[in-house]
């Protein structure tokens, strides 16, 4: 396996665990969470995460976002000028 994919797979699954609304999906709908011997290496890694205590992160308080940035008060976003 070579490392772009390696990252790939751990980023997808930081991604998944953080995101409040995929963990409301996989709740509603179980069968989006595949069995423990279908599971890829992104699965793994996002079983893992779970294992480990992650939580996913709760969207930002305010509804309105910067016109700069398209970003959510409270968001901060790397830009380089």
């Amino acid at each position: 396996m070579d490392s772009i994919a390696l990252t790939t797979d751990w980023l997808d699954a930081v991604r998944r665990t953080r995101s409040a609304a995929w963990q409301d999906y996989v709740q509603q709908v179980p069968q989006a969470k595949p069995s423990r011997t279908d599971r890829k290496l992104t699965d793994t890694i996002e079983a893992g995460l779970h294992d480990a205590g992650a939580k996913p992160v709760q969207p930002a308080g305010g509804t309105t976002s910067s016109a700069a940035t398209g970003t959510a008060p409270g968001q901060h976003v790397d830009m380089l000028v």
